[in-house]
């Protein structure tokens, strides 16, 4: 049978000339019975082509399965097969940690090593730098002078106070009478003769009596005195103290007055509560 050119249909007969549907088959039930057709593989080859199954195998290559997969000669290692004695890849066994870096270790020295350095050059500066000793014990003693000084002259100011405080014998005799009258004056409301028993230098601070007594009372915190008592007086260097305790409208108190001589003439120069 002659086959037409390839990618040409094959001729047909002439219309009316085909067989009809189902001719040249046989009846049913008249083909062999299953099991009588040939065997398979004697059937006759399609074309030229040799029957299935006789074809030599491809190339040179053995069987599929005759030497295992990943053999030499084949493609790799078998599969699944260790690499290196170990599962897990060329580094070891399976879950062996990683190798730990130094390089922190290495970054925390470089920064110690470099505060001491810089602490040990702090030190090494500062101890070059000069000393003012001179200037220093200078200063020192300068100090030392000052002090020396001072405590000399509170010294000197201690025990001359001590001797004016603690002399008994009044520099004036009449003192503490001139003091009575005083106080006597304040508490009649006389202030002109109150104001006349000052010193002189003493009465030129006030404007007049009034303004004197006004001052006086309120030194002691008080309006009027009602009486006085004397209760002590002593000389005090070159004048003398008299202390008196007071009976005011404001309740107990005490005025101390400093009594002095002055063109041969005693005189109140100073009050202030005692």
């Amino acid at each position: 049978m002659t086959q037409p050119p390839y990618g040409l249909p094959p001729p047909q007969p002439p219309y009316g000339d085909q067989p009809p549907y189902g001719g040249g088959q046989p009846p049913y039930g008249t083909q062999p019975p299953y099991g009588t057709q040939p065997p398979y593989g004697t059937q006759p080859p399609y074309g030229t082509q040799p029957p299935y199954g006789t074809e030599p195998g491809y190339g040179t290559q053995p069987p599929y399965g005759s030497e295992p997969f990943g053999q030499p000669g084949g493609f790799g290692q078998p599969y699944g097969a260790p690499v290196g004695g170990h599962y897990g890849g060329p580094q070891g066994p399976y879950g062996s940690p990683p190798a730990k870096s130094p390089l922190p270790w290495i970054i925390g020295g470089l920064v110690l090593l470099l505060v001491l350095g810089g602490l040990g050059l702090f030190l090494v500066l500062r101890d070059d730098e000069p000393t003012p000793v001179a200037n220093t014990q200078t200063a020192e003693q300068t100090t030392q002078s000052s002090e020396s000084e001072e405590s000399t002259e509170e010294s000197t100011e201690d025990s001359t106070e001590s001797t004016e405080e603690t002399s008994e014998d009044l520099v004036f005799e009449g003192s503490p009478d001139l003091a009575a009258d005083f106080l006597d004056a304040m508490a009649n409301g006389d202030y002109p003769t109150a104001f006349s028993l000052l010193t002189e230098d003493f009465r030129a601070d006030y404007s007049d009596a009034q303004a004197f007594a006004d001052d006086f009372f309120t030194t002691i915190e008080a309006t009027a005195v009602t009486s006085s008592s004397l209760r002590e007086a002593f000389g005090h260097g070159d004048h003398d103290d008299v202390i008196f305790d007071l009976e005011t409208d404001s309740g107990p108190g005490g005025v101390l007055l400093a009594v002095t001589e002055a063109a041969g003439t005693l005189g109140i120069f100073l009050f202030e509560t005692a």
